[in-house]
């Protein structure tokens, strides 16, 4: 728990770290609880890649918010997401399972894999999901509804 702060403990948190400790691996690992958007930002920008594992995850926040401070990201083929990452080379999709994450965080972490696929996320973020590439998007569908009525 951070110095001046109410930890709250939701999801399966308590269950997660538990099981790091059974495991032994309190030394490898940090769980550090809910966090506020600032100190999310904080930690992607210390991340070397960002995993999503989940299955059909339609359109992840996290991941967005990882691309955008040039994290690779590796998520699942079924994410709503994975097309782009893996057609912007920002990361990977893969086969849902340890195996292809595992290795697509091993490619991920190889620094010259890394600087690309960073700079790759930065530049997916900004030219296809930051605020004004939606607008570029959004604003002719507007006007042209608006314009058949």
């Amino acid at each position: 728990m951070r110095a001046g702060r109410q930890e709250v403990v939701e999801g399966e948190l308590a269950a997660v770290r538990n099981r790091i400790g059974t495991l032994g691996l309190t030394d490898r690992f940090t769980v550090p609880g809910a966090l506020s958007s600032a100190e999310v930002l904080t930690e992607l920008r210390r991340a070397h890649v960002y995993v999503l594992p989940s299955v059909d995850e339609p359109f992840p926040m996290s991941v967005l918010e990882a691309l955008s401070v040039g994290v690779p990201s590796v998520v699942t083929h079924s994410n709503g997401l994975a097309r782009d990452i893996a057609r912007a080379a920002a990361g990977r999709a893969v086969d849902p399972g340890p195996a292809g994450v595992a290795a697509a965080v091993l490619d991920l972490l190889d620094p010259a894999a890394n600087h690309q696929a960073s700079r790759s996320a930065r530049k997916l973020a900004a030219e296809s999901f930051s605020m004004d590439a939606v607008l570029d998007t959004l604003l002719p569908i507007y006007e042209g509804i608006r314009g058949v009525r």
